[in-house]
């Protein structure tokens, strides 16, 4: 955890390295905002959704008919908001070449060829950067962070991190889970009034219920905390 006030932080096993499954598409989400600021598509542009980006392992495009196209907002909020991997999959195929390479040098992963997605590994350490530089807005525009940060905040997936922050405090996150792996991710930002903060939860050979509950119980520890008066001064 972090406090984005102070910079002050702690973990726990931070610099340990673990695939990272479905956080990568806050990364790809960068790339594909860094592409409209460049004025190379825009938000309105609208794909086609092609067979081999059909994946139906998560989320509901996969289902799509062959006829629909969906603009670059609509499939950013459907990757972001309820981790849809065709979504994914197709924003991937429209990144010009180095853009998504660029992010993930930025972001600190290990590997860096994005066709070879499995072999990438991060650390919660290293993956508090796309958080941090989507907060202070040191890679996009700020208009272009807050949208990105507003998709988060309504990601319809309720477990984990949401599971120990109250409904009342905004929680921008993503998480990521992979059952080739054994993973379960949960990383985001609590905006805790006069205190917000990064928390990233990685573990890896839980099971579903114990993961979720886990990155629950970090959450209602680490919110307790900066939702005191001066939880700096404890420190």
């Amino acid at each position: 955890m972090e406090s984005l006030n102070t910079g002050a932080w702690v973990g726990i096993n931070e610099r340990q390295a673990f695939q990272p499954a479905s956080l990568l598409k806050v990364p790809i989400a960068l790339a594909v905002f860094q592409m409209v600021e460049d004025g190379k598509i825009t938000l309105d542009t609208t794909l086609e959704i092609a067979q081999k980006d059909r994946d139906p392992s998560f989320g509901d495009l996969y289902g799509s008919s062959a006829e629909q196209r969906f603009t670059v907002d609509e499939l950013l909020t459907a990757m972001l908001g309820k981790s849809d991997n065709t979504a994914a999959a197709r924003l991937v195929r429209e990144l010009d070449a180095g853009y998504l390479t660029d992010i993930y040098q930025y972001l600190g992963l290990e590997t860096l060829d994005s066709t070879r997605q499995a072999s990438l590994a991060i650390s919660p350490k290293d993956y508090a950067n796309t958080f941090r530089s989507l907060y202070y807005s040191t890679l996009l525009e700020k208009m272009y962070s807050n949208r990105l940060l507003d998709k988060m905040a309504k990601s319809s997936l309720d477990q984990g991190l949401a599971g120990g922050v109250p409904d009342n405090i905004r929680l921008s996150h993503k998480l990521g889970f992979s059952d080739k792996t054994g993973s379960f991710h949960d990383c985001g930002i609590a905006y805790v009034p006069e205190n917000p903060f990064f928390i990233c939860v990685m573990t890896r050979d839980l099971g579903d219920a114990q993961a979720y509950d886990l990155a629950a119980e970090v959450a209602d520890i680490t919110y307790r905390f900066f939702q005191s008066p001066s939880p700096t001064e404890n420190q």
